[in-house]
């Protein structure tokens, strides 16, 4: 039986810590800069920007992420890796 601690280590595993901006020019695009590249095998390159648009980060991220990038310009947080790879398609 996996203990608390390793249910923890389980579901952050998989998790990219980055930092989310929202995409001033356009204003239709949130980007997240993880603070390591990722690399990503079906591509063979290493990500190092994703782009995301606005209706899906409303769906992703909580509404006080979204807020402090709103307040702040950027707030930090963390997507695991099969969003990553969902979103790079």
């Amino acid at each position: 039986m996996t203990g608390i601690s390793g249910l923890i280590r389980e579901l952050l595993e998989d998790r990219i810590r980055g930092r989310l901006f929202f995409d001033e020019l356009y204003g239709e695009y949130y980007f997240f800069v993880p603070d390591e590249p990722v690399y990503m095998g079906c591509f063979d390159d290493y990500l190092a920007i994703l782009y995301i648009h606005y209706n899906d980060a409303k769906e992703i991220f909580s509404e006080n992420e979204l807020m402090e990038v709103a307040l702040e310009g950027f707030s930090i947080v963390s997507l695991s890796e099969k969003v990553i790879y969902e979103l790079s398609f």
